[in-house]
């Protein structure tokens, strides 16, 4: 089975929103970060967390790393409108094992900042909020 590594910052980190949904199943591999710094931040009306592709901008980001299968990467490139202007786009960074200090490269999902309309934090060095809002709770918010 072709199995694939990616990094995760945000909601589909263990104890957010989309892990269950998403993530279940995938070998977790422990706790990242990125070996350049990155612009991390929550935006936009949803307070969705979103990574810039701007390395040596920001902080180390800490997140979480798996082995999905080609399935799960195709389900989670739709997830981030991977093939729409507007969303994101899955690419190889390096990063470092918390603990052992291993380097590995992985896929990550980062949005241009062009499309962050609003921020509501600084630079972050962990993607710890709360605010998030589902996709399936949106519509009654956006009255």
């Amino acid at each position: 089975m072709d199995k694939n590594l990616v990094f995760v910052y945000g909601t589909l980190k263990q104890n957010q929103p989309h892990h269950n949904e998403y993530m279940r199943g995938q070998a977790y591999l422990g706790r990242y970060r990125t070996r350049n710094k990155f612009p991390l931040v929550v935006v936009n009306q949803w307070y969705s967390p979103v990574m810039f592709p701007e390395p040596g901008v920001g902080k180390h980001v800490i997140g979480e790393l798996y082995q999905v299968d080609k399935s799960t990467l195709s389900i989670l490139d739709k997830l981030e409108s991977v093939n729409k202007k507007t969303g994101y786009r899955r690419e190889l960074i390096e990063i470092q094992n918390i603990v052992n200090k291993k380097i590995v490269s992985a896929y990550v999902y980062t949005r241009e900042r062009q499309y962050a309309s609003v921020m509501h934090s600084d630079y972050l060095s962990e993607y710890l909020d709360t605010r998030y809002v589902l996709p399936n709770k949106r519509r009654k918010q956006s009255r």
